[in-house]
């Protein structure tokens, strides 16, 4: 049985002084005015079960005026066992805790998943591809403390790398990034590959409710741009290269998990390439149990 959310309490959070909330069931509805702070209160749980905001503010903003932390509890159970999420900020800082003791946010990544509709969410449809590519992230990363620790690390050396162009560094050490970067991407492309597929048979079925059965909903991911290297085709034989073994959760250290460095098994993702995307640059990727591959013949 999943783990369902029973009781939350807040502390000098946002606009809150004291806010508790019981009994809380398969559904709940927030009643009130305008600007009394119901958004808040779904901002709480977000940040306690999906340990991030919709709203991203920076930390300070989330402590009352006045105040000199904030606390953030609630209690999960599924009927057999009984588990208290904590967040406490002060000082400009987020600390985790499970059942009292303090936790890194992949090691909460995943136990009570949650997602959030807003008005923002419109540009899932209007906006860019970079809306829906952080979508996606967001979601595996709560599914799968893989997804984000990949995430993680990919944004992490794109974040070097960008400030080493900034700063005009020697175009050697930039490229010795390059390997570690197109890994990274490889890697988080899969990831994202495998959830939309799954994603993508629930929609269908759906649609096909809404729809009465009178139309048929598909989705298909469309790769753009490509993350890995072109390449090249020699003497007609299929030439390939291959990237280092993907992180889990128990790969992380304190200081970040790596992509050169980690494994992790993905027999659940047989290829990360369909067959219906697009061949860009000749470059097929697919995912043995412990492998992305990347080749062209």
């Amino acid at each position: 049985m999943d783990l369902s959310i029973s009781h939350i309490s807040f502390a000098n959070f946002r606009s809150y002084e004291r806010f508790d909330l019981d009994g809380i069931g398969p559904l709940t509805v927030l009643v009130g005015p305008n600007a009394v702070g119901k958004t808040n209160v779904v901002e709480g749980v977000q940040l306690l079960t999906a340990q991030s905001s919709f709203r991203h503010p920076p930390v300070e903003q989330l402590v009352r005026m006045g105040a000199p932390f904030a606390r953030l509890t609630a209690d999960a159970t599924d009927g057999s066992r009984q588990l208290q999420l904590e967040l406490r900020i002060a000082e400009g800082r987020k600390r985790f805790l499970l059942n009292g003791k303090g936790k890194r946010t992949a090691d909460l990544k995943g136990l009570v998943p949650s997602v959030t509709f807003t008005p923002d969410d419109l540009e899932l449809a209007k906006g860019s591809m970079a809306v829906r590519r952080a979508a996606i992230d967001a979601l595996g990363s709560q599914l799968s403390a893989n997804h984000y620790l990949i995430r993680r690390d990919y944004e992490k050396v794109l974040r070097h790398k960008n400030r080493l162009l900034k700063d005009e560094a020697p175009a050697s050490l930039v490229a010795a990034l390059d390997e570690t970067l197109v890994m990274c991407g490889a890697q988080l492309a899969c990831y994202r590959a495998a959830l939309f597929e799954k994603l993508s048979e629930r929609m269908a079925s759906y649609y096909a409710e809404i729809a009465d059965g009178r139309e048929r909903g598909t989705t298909r991911a469309w790769p753009s741009p490509p993350l890995w290297p072109r390449a090249e085709a020699r003497s007609g034989r299929a030439v390939g290269r291959s990237w280092g073994r993907m992180p889990t959760a128990s790969s992380s250290s304190s200081t970040g998990a790596t992509c050169r460095r980690s494994r992790a098994k993905v027999s659940s993702v047989p290829s990360c390439w369909p067959s219906s995307w697009p061949r860009r640059r000749s470059c097929r990727i697919s995912c043995t149990r412990s492998r992305c591959f990347c080749s062209t013949t």
